[in-house]
């Protein structure tokens, strides 16, 4: 009888998951330690996690990191589309899609600097409270009308060594570019969006009333290890900045 190769097992215990979950549990339900996994599905527990893992990267099981593994809520088609993940070889930059659109992006503010990471910064990287982390600021203009404001914050070392964020300084270099040159790949992107008033310093960079709205949005982006590497919040002009949804239908 051939060896099934790693790849092979991680393969089908990705399948035998799915089935699981699917006749097993249902979206909310929280899902049995890895180690039980490993003895329902008869492999190695780093083959399950490994598993886990690209179930997580789909969107079809919620990670709550410190306490445990979720399924992800499905439509009637049994595909995900509450927290689904969102493969980023498929979307190109911002500047790159306005690019696209016909207009022309460029850098109207960069400060790159290390600075104590906030509270909410440090529980989201897993960093102790008021550790150093890079913090980028970023504000991007589309023909000469700045537009958007993006504050990142950063650990500043990866897998064991330093990283330096200062590439984002140009308006070329996007964060999956700057991670991949770093060693890492980054493979989800989690956003949530609201409305926010301008306060002073976003108005100041944006060049608009103090209290004008403004779309909203934090970012998390995950390494292929599960781990978050990069928080994001966002500050945009709606009266030259639109966000275009487009939801398919599943056959």
């Amino acid at each position: 009888m051939p060896v099934r190769k790693p790849a092979s097992r991680i393969t089908a215990s990705v399948t035998e998951l799915r089935r699981l979950i699917a006749s097993d549990f249902s979206p909310g339900d929280r899902l049995p330690a890895e180690v039980e996994l490993a003895t329902t599905l008869g492999v190695s527990r780093v083959t399950v996690r490994e598993a886990l893992r690209q179930l997580w990267v789909e969107g079809a099981v919620i990670r709550r990191w410190g306490v445990g593994t979720f399924v992800g809520a499905t439509d009637t088609a049994g595909k995900s589309f509450t927290d689904s993940a969102v493969n980023l070889n498929d979307i190109g930059s911002l500047p790159a899609q306005i690019r696209d659109s016909g207009h022309e992006p460029s850098l109207a503010h960069v400060e790159v600097g290390k600075v104590r990471a906030p509270g909410a910064v440090a529980a989201a990287l897993g960093l102790r409270a008021r550790q150093t982390v890079w913090r980028i600021e970023r504000c991007l203009a589309i023909d000469g009308v700045p537009t958007v404001v993006l504050h990142d914050h950063a650990p500043t070392a990866l897998n064991g060594r330093p990283f330096d964020p200062s590439p984002l300084s140009s308006i070329e270099v996007d964060v999956p570019t700057l991670f991949r040159a770093a060693g890492m790949r980054l493979v989800r992107m989690d956003a949530t969006y609201d409305v926010c008033a301008a306060d002073d310093a976003i108005a100041a960079l944006l060049d608009v009333p103090v209290g004008r709205p403004l779309l909203h949005a934090r970012q998390d982006s995950y390494a292929d290890t599960g781990t978050l590497v990069l928080t994001t919040e966002g500050f945009y002009r709606t009266d030259n900045f639109a966000l275009r949804v487009v939801r398919t239908i599943p056959e």
